[in-house]
């Protein structure tokens, strides 16, 4: 059976029930109640020489004390008995018009969790089915998968799991960059790497999962998942490693001075394209002028920091103006022979 077919249905019953919720129920609830409480009211005065107030007061408290206990005691019976979710169940699966073989999928469900179809119920339900699907998911449904779920927005709530049934973490890093030559994938991983070549925003969903499960080892030498990161997401990896201060220091210093970290990570910045080196320069930047140890961080590299910085279009320019104030003009003498090789 294609659960994907049974998991359509449920999402577009869920749609229709709440449509019906926000039209009418809350109406329909008012009118009961008030029949409940006038018909009393109506007979009494019909029988009666009661004072009106009175006769509605007596059909109140009649109300309250007696249909109110018969209806919980009502419930109650159904539930113990399992009526009321047979009953309800039994009205849901003639309008979703299912399969035998749905119809089975769904009682299997039922049968374990007291299933009444209230709104939250119909939820677990969804999310019962579509765990269901990822575990007995197929090549020839999974694109379908992907589709269903990324136009209900539920994408990235089951991307997770998607990917566990079907690749594994080092196939998906090089799926995602588009560096498969060297490996044999499988149908499924196949059908991924079109479906990330094709649809921007699995893509991103992507991106983001790995991004999240890498660790600075993992993507310092991988350029094209890189260069797919924003520079706040590539200096918070290096960060895990290495301080900001090593970070300003790699960008701008004219020596390597046989400094591992300095190799490192601009080794790794450099495998950024010429917009992505530009952008985590100048983010650095900016997260140098707001720290108060601003001085100390770009002693020994000041000068190439301050003349790139000068260069950009930066909202602090008064802190900028700030920090360069901290130098004596000896400090301050450039020389033209020096370039910043990384930039």
């Amino acid at each position: 059976m294609n659960l994907n077919n049974l998991i359509q249905k449920i999402i577009n019953i869920s749609i229709k029930i709440n449509t019906n919720k926000k039209k009418g129920i809350s109406t329909k609830s008012k009118i009961i109640l008030s029949y409940i409480i006038l018909f009393p009211s109506l007979i009494l005065s019909i029988f009666t020489n009661l004072p009106i107030l009175m006769v509605i007061l007596l059909s109140v408290a009649f109300f309250i004390f007696i249909t109110i206990p018969i209806i919980f005691f009502g419930n109650y019976l159904m539930f113990k008995n399992n009526l009321g979710a047979k009953v309800i169940l039994d009205m849901y699966i003639k309008e979703w018009k299912l399969t035998k073989e749905e119809e089975n999928v769904i009682k299997e469900y039922t049968h374990s969790s007291n299933f009444i179809f209230e709104e939250k119920d119909n939820q677990l339900l969804l999310d019962y089915l579509i765990n269901k699907n990822i575990n007995t998911l197929d090549y020839k449904n999974l694109e379908e998968f992907f589709f269903i779920l990324q136009n209900n927005n539920l994408l990235q709530s089951y991307l997770d799991k998607i990917y566990d049934k079907v690749t594994n973490h080092k196939n998906l890093i090089k799926i995602a960059s588009y560096q498969t030559e060297d490996t044999i994938l499988s149908k499924e991983e196949n059908l991924i790497l079109k479906l990330l070549k094709e649809n921007k925003e699995i893509r991103w969903l992507t991106i983001q999962k790995l991004y999240n499960d890498c660790s600075f080892e993992c993507i310092k030498e991988n350029k094209y998942f890189l260069n797919d990161l924003k520079p706040e997401q590539i200096i918070n990896k290096i960060s895990v490693k290495y301080t900001l201060k090593e970070i300003t220091h790699s960008l701008f210093s004219n020596s390597f001075n046989n400094e591992f970290f300095k190799i490192e990570i601009s080794s790794m910045i450099n495998l950024l394209n010429t917009e992505n080196k530009f952008l985590l320069t100048k983010y650095i930047i900016e997260i140098v002028l707001n720290n108060s140890d601003n001085f100390d961080i770009i002693q020994h590299c000041h000068i190439d920091f301050l003349r790139f910085a000068e260069g950009l279009n930066i909202e602090n320019k008064q802190q900028l103006y700030l920090l360069k104030s901290k130098f004596s003009e000896e400090q301050l003498i450039t020389n033209d022979n020096f370039k910043i090789i990384h930039i």
